[in-house]
């Protein structure tokens, strides 16, 4: 019994703990699903994690891997898990790595080391599997857990780049380093407030110093003062653009010497962005810069000796093993005796360049020099070929050091006429000496050496045997009639006759009779026989110096009633040169009236043509410029081309208006802020070496004009005054003030009326100008400049504009003084109206347009434009065609466009004839310029508008649908 109550309590016991451990059970499983739901998020990280990192993350065991990311797929060359999984990481790896240990054997020692160590990071050659390149990498590898069991983590980065840097820096580190200590270049460091922060021993020598004397001084003062303004811009532009420069400038030496080095610089910044220093590397070009100038000069003396020989002179290049050789270059004085142009020949073989060669004789010369390098003579022989007839030459072969073979050669045919015409002209000569009615003589040295037989009789001699050896001073009264010696005054026009070429004089001779006759001496020195003779020809004047003598006689009778007469027309030449000086001045204003009138004939001529041109360059580049994307570089370039074209429009209408062909649309207009701009741009332009000083001090300087023209007033004055100063500089002085001219005003021109004026002064230090060139400065081509350096338009111009604005302008100047311009325009008192850029939006049609101009470019540029607005459009170039086609069809068309001046039929003509097949048809006409129409004109005849040439597209559609919604509202 008692056995039985110990068991119950036993069991009672074993229940209660059972009990116990249920309870504890449930609280485990509780915690079990509570951690086998936070170790799912957790697994559902990494995945998220595993999956998206870009470095490559492979799960393996101790033999392979089994799972891998899709960056793992990427790098290693992959496309599927399946493919890579199963690899051991030598199979993705070259046989050997760096360390020449194979990569097998290291793989699983660097896997032991990562289970002992917990972790293990080396680098690692692999190999993609597609291509089999290999790559660098980084690889860490990491032991876990899952499922029980210890796996590794391996995460791969490709480091190539990085590899490739850390080689790049490190051979730029020693490299620099090399470089700064052995370069002869030069490096300096210059701390942000320009003093020395660092210099090499290269430039030290160069210079002179040594670092102590250069150390944190003040870098500037080692270049001249011309460059410093210069270098400082340099800087500035180093800090702002970010970018390295390259610029050349001059640096003193110690003892004061320039060398100039050519810079490549760039400025060093710290982490915030603030500049460190200034760093740059420089070469000392001195002496490079003097050779090249050596160079030039003997290249340039070469060019000018080449092209300037009268000798032909050809050179050739050997080809075939000197078979044949080809024409390399020809200079001037061959392609005059060839009669061909140098770019027609060169390249071609000899005897295609020269196909009478080897009937000549030259080609096998050619060979021999060719082969033995020996210089040869080729002497005169008559060459023909088929552009040839027939000329005389003479030539001199010989082998350059690099192989090619010259002919020099002369054109002797002339020479060999001159010798033939010489024989013929000494016949010619010898029968004329011989015939001739007046004496001739020869003389050489001071003695006659022959004479013709009018000379002996003459002389009254019996033959001419008495005369040769005698001296002209022999046959002369021992004085002539100045009182002369005639032996001393003989030698004094022979020398005279010997030095000049030729003397002619009276003399004094004596017959062997004793009777003296006077003479009219001609000295001509001539070459004979290689001998220089005095040909003389003697003319008896003696009745001449009779009649003369008489004639003196009677002018002294006459000079006393010369005198008396010449009192009284004193005072009517007095009057007289009144009437003429104020006739002279008429006649100036009447000239200039008449040089404006024909420089604006010229401009008006070619206004039509030019403006045609325009009219095209802008057509087709603004359809350029709607077929391009707004903010392409393209675009701008386009739209620089259209402000181009725009530009020459203006100047066309402003030579226009100078010229009186057209009216320029004129609007009040301050001066000071145009000038100001104009200044900028002329700072640009012109040399450093002349400094431009603006001056404003006018209190009004409002004027009505346009600013294309006090533009060209501007800048046609300062390119004069420029030009002045061009040799040695100055100073270019430009100033606005106001004057008030009255009636008796010295300065004012006659047709300028007295009044308030803005006076516009440029003024320059140049070389001054004589009171002739003054006088002429305004006229149309004149000029003093050399050839292509400019037209003489320039001053021209601005006295039409100025003009035309009813101004004045004057010149002062005088020889190395200096000159002024002064240009007075009338005030006005209206404000300057403002102007907008807005653009416009351009209207667009439906209508059918017969668009009709003889220019094909325009024609085309009206018929893409038109139908890019949505017209239909029909274009003829061809003013009959297109009156015969409206003749078939009159209202199959909306409106006619017609170019005004057209061969067989005009526009205004056109237009006519269409009117009166349809009244109501409306007609626009363009044109350049044109005197024998006018807007006015136009109307009359029916047209609807009148437009100016060059069009924009703008202008014409608007114009276009102007015309037409008149005529839908009618």
């Amino acid at each position: 019994m008692k056995e039985q109550s110990r068991t119950n309590q036993d069991l009672l016991l074993e229940i209660s703990l059972l009990q116990r451990r249920i309870k504890e059970l449930e609280l485990s499983e509780k915690e079990h699903l509570r951690a086998l739901e936070a170790l799912q998020r957790s697994e559902t990280k990494f995945r998220t994690l595993y999956d998206s990192t870009s470095d490559a993350v492979l799960l393996m065991d101790q033999n392979s891997f089994f799972d891998c990311n899709d960056a793992a797929l990427k790098t290693f060359g992959c496309s599927t898990r399946e493919e890579l999984c199963g690899m051991h990481p030598a199979d993705l790896s070259p046989f050997v790595q760096p360390c020449r240990t194979e990569s097998r054997v290291l793989g699983d020692h660097y896997i032991q080391i990562a289970l002992k160590n917990g972790t293990h990071r080396f680098e690692w050659v692999h190999r993609r599997a597609d291509t089999g390149e290999t790559f660098p990498c980084d690889v860490l590898l990491s032991p876990m857990v899952i499922d029980g069991k210890t796996v590794l983590q391996a995460v791969v980065r490709d480091i190539t780049q990085r590899k490739r840097m850390e080689e790049a820096l490190l051979k730029e580190m020693e490299f620099n380093s090399t470089l700064v200590e052995s370069s002869p270049a030069f490096f300096v460091a210059i701390n942000a407030d320009r003093t020395v922060r660092y210099i090499n021993d290269a430039m030290l020598r160069a210079l002179k110093y040594t670092p102590e004397e250069l150390k944190n001084k003040d870098y500037m003062a080692l270049v001249p003062e011309s460059d410093r303004e210069m270098l400082s811009g340099v800087f500035s532009t180093l800090i702002t653009r970010g970018q390295p420069t390259l610029n050349e400038n001059r640096v003193l030496t110690k003892d004061g010497k320039e060398i100039l080095v050519e810079w490549h610089g760039r400025a060093i910044k710290k982490p915030d962005g603030s500049l460190d220093y200034f760093f740059g590397v420089g070469t000392d070009i001195t002496d490079r810069k003097r050779a090249e100038e050596a160079l030039r000069e003997s290249e340039e003396r070469f060019h000018q000796l080449f092209n300037h020989m009268q000798s032909g002179v050809a050179v050739y290049e050997a080809v075939a093993n000197g078979a044949d050789f080809v024409l390399k270059d020809l200079n001037r004085g061959a392609e005059l005796i060839e009669g061909v142009e140098r770019k027609t020949i060169i390249g071609k073989r000899a005897s295609e360049a020269f196909p009478g060669v080897r009937d000549f004789g030259l080609f096998e010369v050619f060979q021999r020099v060719w082969r033995t390098g020996e210089t040869e003579f080729f002497p005169a022989r008559l060459y023909r070929d088929e552009r040839d007839h027939g000329t005389w030459r003479e030539n001199w072969v010989y082998k350059l050091p690099n192989g090619d073979v010259v002919a020099v050669y002369t054109d002797i045919t002339e020479n060999k006429k001159a010798v033939e015409a010489l024989k013929e002209s000494e016949e010619k000569f010898r029968l004329l000496f011989e015939q001739s009615v007046d004496p001739i003589l020869l003389i050489h040295g001071n003695t006659f050496i022959d004479c013709n037989e009018a000379a002996v009789q003459f002389l009254q001699l019996s033959g001419r045997e008495e005369l040769i050896g005698l001296k002209p001073a022999d046959i002369s009264p021992e004085r002539q009639p100045d009182g002369r010696l005639s032996s001393e005054k003989a030698r004094e026009v022979i020398e005279q006759a010997s030095r000049d070429g030729t003397n002619r004089f009276e003399w004094v001779h004596r017959t062997a009779g004793g009777e003296d006759f006077w003479v009219e001496v001609s000295l001509t020195v001539i070459p004979i026989q290689g001998k220089q003779m005095l040909f003389t020809v003697w003319r008896n004047i003696t009745q001449r110096k009779k009649a003369e003598q008489a004639l003196l006689k009677a002018h002294e009778d006459l000079e006393f009633r010369v005198q008396e007469r010449t009192a009284e027309l004193l005072g009517a030449n007095e009057n007289l040169r009144k009437e003429m000086d104020e006739r002279t001045r008429l006649e100036d204003q009447l000239r200039q009236v008449h040089k404006m009138e024909a420089i604006g004939t010229l401009a008006g001529g070619i206004a039509h043509d030019f403006n045609n041109i325009l009219a095209a360059v802008i057509g087709f580049a603004e359809m350029v410029e709607d077929d391009l994307p707004r903010d392409g570089k393209s675009t701008l370039r386009i739209q620089r081309v259209l402000k181009a074209a725009y530009r020459g429009r203006d100047l066309v209408k402003q030579i226009l208006a100078f010229s009186r062909k057209t009216d320029v649309m004129r609007s009040p207009l301050s001066l000071s802020p145009l000038l100001e701009e104009t200044v900028h741009l002329l700072r640009a332009s012109l040399p450093s070496t002349i400094e431009i000083i603006l001056s404003m001090e006018a209190a009004s300087d409002t004027v009505l004009a346009s600013p294309t023209e006090v533009q060209q007033i501007i800048v046609n004055l300062a390119t004069n005054a420029s030009f002045a100063m061009a040799e040695k500089g100055g100073t270019l002085g430009i100033s606005v003030t106001n004057v008030d001219f009255r009636p008796d005003s010295p300065v004012l021109s006659e047709d300028v009326k007295p009044g308030e004026y803005v006076q516009l002064a440029v003024t320059d230090t140049g070389h001054g100008m004589e009171p002739h060139v003054m006088k002429r400065v305004f006229e149309p081509f004149f000029t003093t400049k050399g050839v292509g350096e400019g037209t003489g338009m320039g001053l021209a111009v601005v006295y039409g504009i100025v003009k035309g604005l009813n101004g004045s302008v004057l010149v002062e100047s005088k020889p190395g003084m200096g000159s002024t311009f002064r240009v007075s325009l009338p005030i006005t008192r209206t404000d300057e109206k403002s102007k907008t850029g807005k653009r416009q939006a351009v209207p667009r049609g439906s209508e059918h347009i017969l668009f009709v101009d003889d220019e094909e470019l325009l024609m085309e540029w009206a018929k893409d434009t038109l139908e890019r607005l949505g017209y239909t459009v029909t274009a003829c170039n061809d003013s009959t065609e297109a009156l015969t086609l409206f003749s078939s069809g009159p209202y199959r068309f909306d409106l006619v466009i017609a170019d005004q001046t057209m061969p067989k039929l005009t526009g205004i003509s056109l237009a006519g004839k269409i009117l009166a097949l349809r009244p109501n048809i409306p007609v626009i006409l363009c044109t350049g310029h044109s005197d024998s129409v006018s807007p006015e004109k136009a109307k009359k005849a029916g047209v609807k508008e009148f437009l100016m040439k060059p069009l924009g597209r703008q202008e014409l559609a608007s114009a276009v649908r102007m015309v037409l919604d008149a005529g839908e509202e009618q």
